[in-house]
């Protein structure tokens, strides 16, 4: 039986990667593929999931994260140890330096046969960055929208033919049976997902809240996720006026498989994301007849329809979102028309029983590929990782220009993991060290 492995960058938490990851490990084995998992460090809250007990785990948990700015060529070592266990066909290393340089060091070894399939899940710089350092193993490419193909295209013209455009498929049921609030009760908004201001922009949600009270909609904001942003999103959230705080409920993530009777009490999914891939829990949304109400970013423009089956907001305007919200409040028969649209769209396309099916022979068909080998020429890791050097900061006081961008791509790398505290923490201890 052909087997692939997931790698899980931050291990078992909230986040579209983890529950699709996930999804697929429980149903691959009636497709003839054998799963596992590889599970690393995470430093945010653990979410319990439902996974199948045949589904083998590897723990690479007590070791640095795999998307640690401090890891070592020690550290991929010692990741290449335990991916080897897996004896995977082929390996799907999601997202992270850590993740792919030990793919990239597995495929230096004359026992692995292990083929690399580079999903690139969101529009950002850095999948973008990651799957072209490790263009060289990569023998199939996997993006998630239009909008990444068109931009991986144009970086990697070469590769073009080890390309394709394939969006999530989510669970939906054929017929979609539910009720929408009445005439006389709140909207139900919910938004579920990360809560990080970096991406997601969490702090969004308040300003739209207050909008709706402005042109006073009838609604209840549901806020339910984890992220190193909750403290400060709970401290926005007291600090409002009382009657906007009144309409918004906070809570921790909840397992996925309580997701579906919250979207079926919910009557518009709300993202006002920067960035995205295509949202799997939009999708998951709209398979349960919530209306999206959404930010237009990568992956939206080709699932949703003008006025349709959702609405669309430039990033960032808040205005435009609260109007939308504010026609289906005052036309409460819209809901029932636009949230049986928002489902039936993921019937026709996105649904998960035609998902799996490609996904099962692309397994199949990426496993029977020649095997791509790192060269070891290059190192593991770009030159703008890790910790800042002591003749790095010299140069950069000199105003070395190389030492200083060296030193600004690691401090971001450090941001994107750990926060922008903790990097001028961590910026302001180095200054002292080596002033």
């Amino acid at each position: 039986m052909i087997s692939v492995s997931f790698s899980l960058p931050d291990g078992f938490t909230v986040g579209g990667v983890t529950t699709w990851s996930i999804k697929l490990c429980n149903l691959l084995k009636h497709q003839g593929v054998s799963p596992s998992i590889i599970q690393h460090k995470t430093f945010n809250p653990i979410l319990q999931f439902h996974l199948n007990n045949d589904v083998p785990i590897l723990d690479c948990s007590d070791l640095h994260h795999a998307d640690s700015p401090f890891i070592k060529k020690k550290d991929i070592v010692k990741y290449q140890s335990i991916y080897s266990e897996a004896k995977a066909d082929v390996l799907i290393p999601n997202w992270s330096y850590g993740t792919y340089a030990a793919c990239a060091a597995l495929t230096l070894s004359k026992e692995s046969n292990a083929k690399i399939v580079g999903f690139i899940h969101t529009d950002e710089q850095i999948y973008y960055d990651w799957v072209c350092y490790y263009e060289s193993i990569i023998s199939h490419f996997v993006c998630v929208s239009d909008e990444i193909m068109d931009k991986l295209r144009k970086i990697l013209p070469h590769r073009e033919k080890d390309m394709e455009i394939k969006p999530y498929g989510v669970d939906v049921d054929k017929n979609l049976i539910r009720r929408y609030s009445a005439d006389t009760e709140p909207l139900q908004l919910i938004y579920a997902g990360r809560i990080s201001q970096r991406q997601k922009r969490i702090f969004d949600l308040t300003r739209l809240a207050r909008a709706l009270v402005n042109h006073n909609v009838n609604f209840d904001l549901t806020i339910i996720g984890n992220g190193n942003e909750s403290a400060a999103l709970k401290k926005q959230i007291s600090d409002l006026d009382p009657v906007v705080k009144e309409r918004i409920s906070f809570q921790p993530g909840v397992p996925p498989a309580e997701m579906k009777s919250i979207w079926r009490r919910s009557d518009i999914f709300i993202s006002v994301s920067e960035y995205e891939g295509t949202s799997i829990s939009m999708l998951e949304a709209m398979s349960n007849g919530c209306i999206p109400v959404v930010t237009k970013v990568s992956g939206t423009g080709a699932v949703i329809n003008q006025g349709e089956n959702g609405f669309l907001s430039a990033i960032g305007d808040i205005e435009q979102m609260a109007k939308s919200i504010a026609d289906i409040d005052q036309n409460r028969q819209q809901l029932t028309q636009l949230g049986h649209a928002a489902h039936s769209t993921i019937v026709q396309t996105y649904n998960f029983e035609d998902y799996i099916s490609w996904f099962s022979s692309l397994i199949i068909d990426v496993s029977s590929k020649k095997k791509l080998v790192w060269n070891n020429t290059r190192p593991l890791f770009p030159k703008g990782l890790g910790a800042i050097k002591k003749e790095e900061f010299q140069l950069a006081l000199k105003r070395d220009p190389d030492a200083i961008r060296i030193i600004l791509h690691k401090l971001l790398h450090l941001s994107r993991l750990a926060g922008p505290f903790y990097t001028l923490q961590y910026l302001f201890g180095k200054i002292a060290k080596n002033t």
